[in-house]
């Protein structure tokens, strides 16, 4: 397979628009199936997300399972072609070379901590909690959060730092929701910690409504040249 077919232009923005409509849509059926149609009760306040892949919660345990595996597979190439544009030749023109320098380090940080989201997102629906061996989704899961939420921050820090046309909004953003998270997560976890499963929705929910934002913004706008 010609892996640069992949990552045309054209390619990555229907991979972007399929993977959030294949991943929302499979969400929400998997969470209204599970409250309404589950073995079980079930419900945000009391279960956690990966339990809408437990039989014991709804009769159709492998949507949701699709859903991460599906959409984590279609965010690989998009996570190689952000690295790719941000650091192509008529992106970085105007550059110093040390400003280039701690770009290419800063979209190489980002890279990885994405596709080591990317394999998490993948990881936890291939190994749900109804096929927990060892313990793998949970490391799979950290891999996930872990990953997305350091990419957040790496992008917001390049949106900022180097003043690219991309809105310095979605970079402080970037840069104030792990920070925010985390201030959330000691506050919950000392004073409130039967709101830790609320927490984790809340959580994992605006991780992923900002990363497709940023994402369908990054490939559909025309801020920067696009290879």
């Amino acid at each position: 397979m010609d892996l640069d077919k992949l990552q045309t232009h054209r390619t990555i923005k229907f991979f972007t628009i399929i993977s959030l409509v294949i991943y929302s849509l499979l969400f929400l059926i998997s969470l209204l199936l599970s409250i309404f149609l589950g073995n079980s009760y079930f419900s945000p306040l009391t279960n956690y997300i990966s339990e809408l892949s437990l039989l014991q919660h709804t009769p159709f345990p492998y949507l949701y399972d699709f859903a991460c595996i599906i959409s984590g597979s279609l965010t690989i190439p998009i996570t190689f072609y952000i690295k790719k544009t941000t650091l192509h030749k008529k992106n970085i023109q105007n550059l110093s070379s040390k400003q280039y320098s701690t770009l290419s380090l800063l979209a190489y940080l980002g890279f990885i901590s994405g596709l080591l989201g990317d394999i998490g997102f993948v990881g936890v629906g291939i190994f749900s909690l109804q096929r927990n061996i060892l313990g793998i989704h949970y490391i799979f899961a950290y891999l996930l959060f872990g990953g997305y939420t350091f990419t957040a921050l790496i992008v917001g820090f390049i949106i900022l730092l180097y003043q690219t046309e991309l809105s310095p909004l979605m970079g402080l953003s970037g840069v104030l929701y792990p920070l925010i998270i985390f201030l959330i997560f000691i506050i919950v976890l000392i004073f409130a910690p039967s709101f830790l499963i609320l927490y984790e929705w809340i959580v994992s929910l605006s991780l992923t409504a900002w990363l497709f934002i940023f994402t369908i913004y990054f490939v559909y706008s025309d801020a920067l040249y696009k290879p």
